[in-house]
């Protein structure tokens, strides 16, 4: 196999567009590992893969949800058929919690006004430490603790806060949380092909967060110390919480889930 023909092959397949341009990138990575082997084995004298160029990925353009689509998602927990999944998105929304440290959260780690982030779970391993070590202590308002107390006093979790089926060493599946979620936003009105469109995933309840913080002229310091973004404008990553003036983070997470809060002027 030449440079040449399996560029061209790659184009094809970019052509077709049945296969994601990353997932295109992970099958060259793993001709040109297999390739390699048999440049040293002597089966061939150049890895024709070294020549090829990986395939753009370009980030989706995504459209969160508008402040009044989250609080119709949000304002009705019987909308929802597992109450569970109406607190596991209320953390989402509220404190931009990733998929894999609400998998990993613990009964120890709620408290009556924050959240321990401590780990993350990866599938296949278990709890790790959450993405780019973003251990972190989030606040809450009220009304999500008095939530997740709720959770605990009905499901009766004695370590994993959202448990999966009868056993409750395993956390709830990323298919069983995006399932919920995408019947959900059905029920408010916004069908399966626009949130695809949209791309309206677990994932896109940070982007709503992170944007509804910053719209409320939330200092971006402190933004990244609730999402758990990490950047070198980060000095002191583990300071407390409690040590930063973040009262007004508590305010808006209360009000965009209020009738009467930011939603009913937006």
């Amino acid at each position: 196999m030449s440079a040449k023909r399996l560029d061209a092959w790659l184009v094809e397949l970019y052509r077709r567009g049945e296969i994601a341009p990353a997932t295109i990138n992970k099958l060259v990575q793993t001709l040109r590992t297999i390739l390699e082997r048999a440049v040293l084995d002597g089966w061939i004298e150049e890895n024709p893969a070294d020549h090829v160029k990986s395939i753009r990925v370009r980030a989706p353009n995504r459209c969160i949800l508008s402040p009044a689509e989250a609080f119709r998602l949000l304002a009705n927990p019987d909308a929802w058929s597992d109450f569970r999944h109406y607190a596991i998105n209320i953390l989402a929304a509220t404190m931009g919690i990733r998929m894999g440290e609400v998998r990993a959260l613990l009964v120890e780690n709620v408290k009556h006004d924050h959240i321990e982030i401590r780990h993350s779970w990866e599938q296949g391993y278990g709890p790790r430490p959450p993405k780019a070590d973003s251990i972190r202590d989030v606040p809450i308002s009220p009304k999500v603790s008095a939530i997740l107390f709720k959770v605990i006093e009905e499901t009766q979790p004695t370590g994993l806060m959202f448990y999966g089926g009868g056993d409750r060493d395993i956390p709830m599946s990323k298919t069983t949380i995006e399932q919920h979620l995408r019947r959900a936003l059905c029920h408010i009105g916004i069908p399966v092909a626009e949130q695809k469109q949209r791309h309206l995933t677990f994932h896109a309840w940070r982007h709503f967060l992170n944007s509804m913080l910053r719209s409320h002229g939330v200092a971006d310091v402190k933004t990244r110390r609730i999402t758990g973004h990490r950047t070198e404008a980060m000095t002191d990553w583990y300071t407390d919480w409690k040590a930063l003036d973040i009262s007004e983070v508590v305010s808006i997470q209360t009000a965009f889930l209020e009738p009467s809060g930011l939603v009913a002027t937006s």
